[in-house]
């Protein structure tokens, strides 16, 4: 049996929540005086009103603690409320062709897919470009975390929608509270954010380029407010500071936090993420800046400097740009696919499998090749140090089968909706793991407006799917949810 008041109540607050984050873009309109003024004032009094109606109508009433199902139902509605209302500025402009195009672009956004149906990204008003990329910032953390630190009336609630998110924080590191865990992130996350913008201002972005690319940098999102993305500037400065910022996105948020209580960098050299993380990387960049002065693309520094930006961009599926990899020899192409799979730490904003379930896949395989010869062996798996239970292996690696089964069926949903063979291949791996652009028209500087309505709508489960890790969706579709 559900709770629908205690939903209904939570659900307002978080409306409420979404409608008093559009005074930033609306502050920006103001400042440069452009025309979305309204329509971001229409859309921040349609998002708040439910919400006060809800609350008004509503009584508050006893506490109460929500059920797991409850937990997963309510993540679920929050994400598509979030994403639907965060849709209105879009769809009251007259760039976005249809509600659709305004809903794909708003998913894309808090999701921090990066996927785009602009074709000129330059032509919308500045205020509008800024809410794009301000999603990505609200999005990449959980707006859902936000309300779990800030909102108390939660209490307990908290663990169970922490939980059902699918991805964040996953570690002990931080205090055992949720609340506190999450306020704990927040501060992470906004002084990351803030580091971020003074290096970017000081390698001679404006104020407005790097507001938008912060957000977008720590989101691992990857909306630009400019057309070709980070190419447009031109400048060594801004591709490495972006690069670091990504690659520091990427990492679980507690090490993070433990690096600043601490100040010891041994923090990062103990986890088996971080490590393989890296490892995937600086292996991936020596071998697209091979391939690149193999075929003299470019000269050495360039061919370096672009391989690094690629690599991580793509590895921490943030999806910005610097070059186009379509024109790139085949198997850096052949290799950023791969890359888009994989994905950064647990509890850090990037998307994908996640580098913790690859390094227990692979030390599962080894496992059991040493088993075959040596049958009696106990062979324990280890992650950051610490045993980890057979149980707990058998738990994070399930997800991996069900992300290729659903990665086979999307490919083939895009190919019967009129999709050519590229954009099949790349466009669900691109939505479902948060990278953002794929190859072909759907590349770094292509968009995905050309695309059917039916593939709109199965890429936009796509990121939903992803984003919450795909189980959290796929239990609302079984019987033994809805049983009482």
């Amino acid at each position: 049996m559900f709770h629908l008041h205690a939903l209904a109540r939570v659900s307002a607050l978080f409306l409420l929540l979404l409608a008093a984050s559009m005074l930033a873009p609306i502050g920006v309109s103001l400042y440069f005086a452009d025309e979305a003024l309204t329509a971001f004032l229409i859309s921040m009094v349609v998002t708040a009103a439910p919400g006060v109606v809800l609350l008004l109508w509503l009584p508050p009433s006893k506490a109460h603690d929500l059920s797991v199902r409850e937990a997963i139902l309510l993540v679920v509605i929050l994400w598509v409320a979030i994403c639907a209302f965060g849709a209105l500025p879009f769809a009251l402009l007259p760039q976005f062709f249809s509600p659709l195009d305004a809903l794909f672009e708003s998913t894309s956004g808090f999701t921090t897919t990066g996927s785009s149906i602009l074709r000129d990204i330059e032509v919308l008003p500045r205020s509008m470009n800024f809410w794009r990329c301000f999603s990505h910032w609200l999005g990449g953390v959980g707006i859902v975390m936000l309300g779990v630190a800030i909102l108390p009336m939660l209490g307990g609630s908290g663990h169970q929608i922490y939980r059902a998110q699918g991805g964040m924080m996953k570690s002990d590191r931080l205090q055992p509270r949720v609340a506190e865990a999450s306020r704990a992130l927040w501060f992470v996350y906004v002084s990351m954010s803030f580091l971020e913008y003074v290096a970017l201002r000081l390698a001679g972005m404006d104020w407005f380029d790097a507001a938008c690319h912060t957000f977008a940098t720590v989101g691992t999102g990857g909306f630009s407010p400019r057309n070709s993305s980070v190419a447009a500037f031109q400048s060594p400065a801004v591709d490495y500071i972006i690069v670091f910022f990504m690659f520091a996105a990427s990492i679980n948020f507690a090490h993070h936090f433990e690096f600043g209580r601490t100040r010891d960098l041994r923090v990062f050299l103990r986890s088996s993420e971080v490590r393989f993380f890296t490892l995937v990387l600086v292996a991936s960049t020596i071998f697209c800046t091979g391939q690149l002065l193999q075929a003299e693309t470019y000269g050495f520094e360039e061919a370096l400097r672009k391989s690094l930006f690629m690599v991580v961009s793509i590895g921490s599926t943030t999806g910005f740009a610097v070059a186009d990899y379509n024109l790139w020899p085949v198997g850096t192409q052949i290799l950023m696919l791969i890359l888009m799979f994989f994905g950064g730490n647990a509890g850090s904003t990037s998307g994908g499998l996640k580098s913790f379930r690859m390094v227990l896949a692979f030390q599962d395989a080894a496992r059991h090749m040493r088993l075959m010869v040596e049958r009696r062996a106990v062979i324990a798996l280890r992650l950051n140090g610490s045993s980890i239970p057979d149980e707990a292996v058998t738990a994070a690696l399930r997800l991996i089968p069900i992300v290729f089964a659903i990665y086979a069926v999307t490919t083939i949903a895009l190919a019967l909706a009129g999709c050519d063979l590229l954009t099949s291949l790349s466009a669900p791996a691109a939505t479902m793991f948060g990278v953002g652009p794929g190859w072909g028209q759907v590349g770094p500087v292509g968009n995905f407006a050309h695309l059917t309505p039916l593939a709109k709508v199965t890429l936009m489960g796509c990121m939903l799917g992803g984003r919450l890790e795909f189980f959290t969706v796929m239990l609302l579709f079984t019987r033994s949810y809805w049983r009482r």
